[in-house]
């Protein structure tokens, strides 16, 4: 577990990694994240790596909490094959595609990406054999991924931390059966609101128990970044919660993440070196 392969890039996670946000969409919750053209992307994503970034995740799809917009495969290949081959062609560092669509999988892993993080943990028809033929790691995310309809009927469980690793088991078993190889598993507590299905209550109870999670020995995949969770916390406007984020960054890392992806790489680097540090300590 302690490194990450990432086709000609390895990643050593004794130390955790920050994975730096570039989305491709016009709507993304936070305005900060959004690029909708190549060149716009490229110089988020240089910015991003000098910063420190030691992964950009590259994602088509919004997954905005308030936006039930389905973007078909061809708009989601637009919108990251050009992003994904010019980040390449100019930066040495591992690129994820964040989809759940097995074309763009596959395309994006020809265009230069190297690792699969799919919030539908390879749920879609299709996408696990895509997965298993491109070889290469994937996160797979514990999502509920609710309508706004259904948001508003969400209960509370009770049982959160033992249905979010039974499921993750669950996923990691189909993995491995498909010929995904252990060493290629990253695994996703999926915290969020909205879509995300989980309550503010939740989200809290997943950032203090995520020792649960690592306890199954798979590298450990954490975004927090502005989340809604936070705003319903704090009455705060995604602009408005990055020290919050930072704060939950820095106790995800206490916990036991290895990845933590966010759209602030620097200050939140910063805060991890400082975590990472402190569990050093003998």
């Amino acid at each position: 577990m302690s490194q990450l392969i990432c086709k000609n890039h390895f990643l050593d996670l004794s130390q955790p990694k920050v994975m730096g946000v570039l989305n491709i969409t016009p709507d993304s919750f936070y305005a900060g994240s959004r690029h909708v053209s190549a060149e716009q992307a490229l110089n988020k994503a240089i910015k991003m790596v000098e910063e420190g970034a030691a992964i950009l995740d590259i994602g088509g799809e919004p997954t905005n909490p308030f936006n039930d917009e389905r973007v078909s495969v061809q708009q989601e290949l637009d919108r990251v094959i050009p992003v994904i081959e010019r980040v390449a062609h100019n930066l040495d560092v591992p690129i994820s595609i964040d989809t759940s669509q097995p074309q763009v999988m596959l395309e994006a892993v020809k265009a230069g990406a190297s690792i699969i993080n799919d919030v539908r943990a390879l749920r879609l028809p299709g996408a696990l054999e895509a997965a298993a033929k491109a070889g290469v790691p994937v996160c797979l995310m514990h999502m509920r991924y609710l309508t706004q309809a259904e948001i508003q009927n969400t209960v509370s469980t009770a049982n959160l931390m033992q249905v979010i690793h039974d499921f993750l088991v669950e996923r990691i078993e189909v993995c491995l059966k498909a010929g995904i190889l252990k060493h290629n598993i990253i695994i996703d507590p999926g915290i969020g609101a909205g879509r995300f299905g989980k309550s503010l209550a939740e989200n809290l109870l997943i950032l203090h128990h995520l020792q649960i999670l690592k306890k199954l020995n798979y590298p450990l995949l954490v975004g927090v970044s502005r989340k809604l969770f936070i705003g319903e916390l704090l009455s705060a406007s995604p602009e408005e919660r990055l020290f919050a984020s930072i704060a939950a960054a820095t106790l995800a890392v206490y916990n036991g993440a290895n990845i933590i992806r966010t759209h602030d790489v620097k200050p939140t680097i910063d805060a991890v070196k400082l975590a990472a540090a402190t569990l050093e300590v003998v």
